[in-house]
């Protein structure tokens, strides 16, 4: 599977990040849960809410991860990678990119910016040193994670044993 097929599955919320790992060689390891929606919320008597608050309440799912739908996203020899959180995170309005919640970016603040703060750079020739960069991102339900690759990554289906 590649990310462009993971970004196409159809989720209704944002997945989980269950772990994040560097290897050998600049791997970096990214495993996602995909989420649901679970049963209503259920207020006891003591919790004595406002009614209007319970009324809420007792409407509301909490979205949980999907453990049987888990996923490892895997980088090889990324550029740069940087992880947010997603409550302080927001992006920069004129970033371009291609789906919701695993997006790859066409034009993004990042990449304009990369050359500043690492080796890789745009050559006189046009070319790209160290290959041509790609910006994955991925959003899920606490974080948000980009990575910069001039590799594809891999994306394969993981289970916990």
């Amino acid at each position: 599977m590649t990310f462009e097929e993971l970004s196409k599955l159809n989720m209704d919320f944002a997945p989980f990040m269950l772990s994040l790992s560097e290897g050998e060689d600049n791997r970096l390891s990214v495993k996602i849960a995909l989420s649901y929606a679970g049963k209503p919320c259920e207020l006891t008597d003591l919790d004595e809410p406002h009614p209007v608050l319970r009324g809420i309440m007792n409407m509301s799912r909490p979205i949980l991860p999907d453990k049987k739908h888990t996923y490892e996203i895997i980088f090889e020899d990324y550029i740069i990678y940087q992880i947010g959180n997603e409550s302080y995170c927001s992006g920069d309005p004129a970033d371009k990119f291609t789906g919701e919640y695993f997006r790859v970016y066409e034009s993004s603040a990042l990449l304009r910016r990369l050359g500043d703060f690492s080796d890789a750079q745009v050559l006189k020739d046009g070319s790209f040193y160290p290959g041509k960069w790609r910006h994955f991102g991925i959003v899920t339900q606490n974080h948000i994670i980009d990575v910069i690759s001039a590799n594809e990554s891999v994306v394969k289906i993981f289970r916990k044993t």
